[in-house]
C-alpha cells in the first residue's frame, strides 16, 4: 500500500508540473517545467513497476505477457 500511496503522490506532482507547463509565462519556465513533468513522469512508472512486481504471488513471474 505503500508503494502505491507514492505513486499516487509522484503522480499529483506530475499532475501540477504539467499545469506549469501549460500556463507557464515564458518559455524558459516551459522548459523547467516539462523537465520536473518528466522527472515526475519517470517516477511514476518506476512506483507503480515496483508496486506491480511486489504484488505478484512467488511463481507468477514468467506467466505474465508485457506490451511494450
Amino acid at each position: 500500500m505503500i508503494r502505491l500511496h507514492s505513486a499516487q503522490y509522484a503522480l499529483q506532482r506530475q499532475r501540477l508540473a504539467v499545469q506549469r507547463v501549460l500556463y507557464a509565462r515564458t518559455p524558459e519556465e516551459s522548459a523547467v517545467a516539462a523537465r520536473w513533468a518528466r522527472a515526475w513522469h519517470r517516477l511514476v512508472q518506476q512506483q507503480l513497476a515496483c508496486a506491480r512486481n511486489f504484488s505478484r504471488p512467488p511463481g507468477s513471474y514468467g506467466a505474465s505477457r508485457h506490451l511494450h
